[in-house]
């Protein structure tokens, strides 16, 4: 475990500095939790790059160029201009906010407890993330062959590489490979994703009370048990980058530290890749001014974005989910099937998107103000539909294989525009009242 520990601050003191460098309006909890997923972001980015030019991965190797990063990134936030230090005026109670944090940090406790109990026991860890990440461990490098021979097709050599090179961080640290605590790595993608909803709610809504209790309501999807899987890392940098690209359109702010982290997401999950399109629609849909400057200040996303797609494209790897043309398979009529087959599964969380429906109801004259976040989380649940809709397998079978883990991808973006929406009818109504 004192391997994943140390590989966990490592990528939490690398980060911070890009933090304050890209991002000055950062503050508390949000620049612990997009510092840690930035420091993984860069340690995939290097460990990528030394397998590109044929360096053989070592701690060393990744370190180093991890430092200079940091140190980089220091000077420039030293030389840069940071936003002027504010006294927070928060409302609520502190002792209700801590009580509530209290039960947030026990039910987190709990979590690592079990998530740590023994090794990942899901399917797809053995055969897809940790598989990879011990391969390519054992090669100190991507396994290209191994991700493009046909008999390993289970294991999706497709898929974006940051959760299993992320992985490797800590095993290159201890010079040998732990299935059990890969677990600490996992955990730590759930609490950075606590930590981002926490400090964005609380600067919205100004209430201790309610951010402390949108987090421990966030601790649903953020805690789902989806234990060594890539959802709870996409989870962490969807839900990141999208609420520092909302904060940066309606503050004026820089989007380079949200847009790194939408890269990271698409070096996550395929679903990323989605997301970054999704994004940039939803950029040009709903941005007040400047479409097109802020469209292109996401070129730092496509980039990082290409590491993975650019090489993945180039060995031939293809998915799948979509053997012959997925074009041709879409109709209105499947669709409508993927809908239904969507409908009769519920999400994992039934009760959570029940309170979000009936809060978003309540403020839905506020929606208008959230065009930005409504509409990525909707494209989010259209896009998932389009998938099923052109995948080539059963889209019952596909339907019942992922929707419960797809269904809490937008969860926390759901939850803060929820959250955001029903404060502002509450407040307009004590105004009225």
């Amino acid at each position: 475990m004192i391997p994943e520990l140390i590989a966990v601050a490592t990528l939490l003191a690398t980060g911070i500095p890009v933090v304050y460098a890209f991002a000055p309006g950062a503050r508390g909890s949000r620049v612990a939790g997009e510092a840690f997923l930035i420091g993984a972001g860069l340690a995939t980015i290097i460990l990528l790059l030394l397998s590109h030019v044929g360096i053989r991965w070592s701690a060393v190797a990744l370190l180093v160029p991890l430092g200079v990063v940091a140190l980089a990134s220091l000077l420039f936030a030293r030389r840069g201009t940071r936003t002027a230090s504010v006294a927070d005026a928060f409302q609520g109670s502190p002792a209700i906010a801590t009580a509530i944090d209290a039960a947030t940090a026990g039910v987190f406790i709990l979590y690592v407890t079990f998530a740590t109990l023994t090794n990942p026991w899901d399917w797809d860890f053995w055969a897809i993330w940790g598989l990879k990440a011990k391969t390519f461990f054992a090669a100190r490098g991507i396994d290209w062959e191994f991700l493009g021979e046909r008999w390993n097709e289970f294991a999706h050599g497709e898929y974006p590489p940051l959760l299993p090179l992320v992985f490797d961080v800590p095993a290159l640290f201890r010079g040998a490979w732990s299935d059990r605590w890969t677990a600490i790595v996992s955990v730590a993608f759930s609490a950075a994703a606590l930590l981002v909803v926490r400090r964005h709610v609380l600067d919205d809504t100004r209430d201790r009370r309610v951010a402390a209790l949108a987090t421990f309501a966030a601790t649903g999807a953020a805690l789902a048990g989806w234990v060594g899987l890539a959802d709870v890392a996409f989870l962490a940098f969807a839900t990141a980058s999208v609420l520092s690209l909302r904060r940066s359109m309606r503050d004026g702010d820089s989007a380079a530290s949200g847009a790194m982290l939408l890269g990271f997401a698409a070096l996550t999950k395929n679903e990323g890749v989605a997301l970054l399109a999704i994004v940039t629609l939803a950029t040009l849909l709903t941005a007040k001014s400047d479409r097109l400057q802020r469209v292109l200040s996401l070129w730092p996303a496509f980039a990082i974005a290409a590491t993975w797609q650019i090489p993945r494209i180039a060995y031939g790897l293809k998915s799948d989910l979509f053997l012959g043309e997925a074009s041709s398979r879409f109709t209105v009529s499947r669709f409508v099937e993927a809908a239904q087959r969507v409908a009769a599964e519920p999400p994992h969380h039934p009760y959570f998107w029940v309170v979000v429906a009936v809060c978003v109801v309540f403020g839905a004259r506020w929606l208008r103000e959230e065009a930005f976040l409504a509409s990525i989380v909707v494209l989010q649940f259209l896009s998932t539909l389009v998938v099923y809709a052109v995948t080539a397998n059963d889209i019952a079978w596909q339907v019942s294989l992922s929707w419960r883990r797809v269904s809490d991808h937008p969860a926390l973006l759901a939850l803060v525009l929820a959250v955001v929406v029903l404060v502002r009818w509450s407040r307009s109504a004590t105004r009225t009242s």
